[in-house]
């Protein structure tokens, strides 16, 4: 009955698993909540959730061999102002999804069960990297739907994908900037990666004001409330002054 474990201001690298957050009875509190983080250079996965409850705001989840958020075997998950990105580039690379959220694992005897996704809400996010799809939201088995609930929605978002764009599908996705490159300063993982946002960023005043108002200071303590909007991610870029 783990529960309102909290994780502030921490720097986890270089890990095979940053965070594991098994399944828990709950009662609606939830197993992690993680702010003004940075996860990343997981030779696995940085946050591995499976049935949790995790909310997570201000954090970096980047650079990992397999996937970056792995949101598994159900669960309630809510993301707010992160930044999802994956250029992992050793060892050959990597064939996975930054995300991948699914609701539902076979057992030691090959059975198949099912587990509701009750929510998994993104809300002024970016989720990116150097693969062509980096979202994955697998709720078939041989292209038939598992029976559970598989309750999901991005809101104000960055996203690359080629398989999942649908601007008819306002169930699931409101307001995305489908393939819109973010721009990161530096992204790479073979040196320090720096996901600020570069002057050209298309993340720049995309985010909704009023997910802002919940978490009104970046990663680094910057107001993202005090310009024309905010911006996506965990950082709110801000112009040098320029002389007159």
């Amino acid at each position: 009955g783990s529960r309102n474990n909290e994780i502030n201001y921490a720097s986890i690298r270089n890990s095979i698993i940053g965070i594991q957050v098994d399944s828990v009875v709950t009662n609606d509190a939830p197993t992690l909540k993680i702010t003004n983080s940075i996860i990343e250079n997981c030779t696995a996965i940085a946050l591995y959730a499976q049935g949790a409850h995790v909310v997570a705001e201000n954090c970096v989840f980047a650079n990992c061999e397999q996937v970056v958020l792995g949101l598994v075997i159900g669960g309630k998950y809510e993301f707010t102002h992160c930044t999802v990105g994956n250029f992992y580039d050793f060892a050959g690379g990597r064939s996975q999804p930054a995300v991948y959220v699914n609701n539902y694992y076979f057992d030691v005897f090959d059975n198949l069960n099912a587990r509701d996704l009750e929510q998994a809400d993104f809300k002024n996010c970016i989720i990116w990297g150097n693969s062509s799809d980096e979202l994955y939201m697998d709720n078939t088995i041989d292209d038939q739907p598992i029976n559970a609930g598989f309750a999901y929605h991005f809101d104000h978002c960055i996203i690359r994908t080629r398989e999942l764009v649908d601007t008819l599908d306002t169930e699931h996705f409101s307001n995305i900037l489908w393939n819109k490159d973010p721009r990161f300063v530096a992204p790479s993982s073979t040196g320090d990666a720096n996901f600020q946002l570069d002057t050209l960023s298309r993340a720049k005043d995309a985010g909704w004001y009023p997910f802002a108002e919940t978490v009104p200071l970046d990663l680094l303590g910057i107001n993202r409330l005090e310009d024309a909007a905010p911006d996506l991610g965990a950082y709110e870029r801000v112009e040098a002054a320029t002389e007159e």
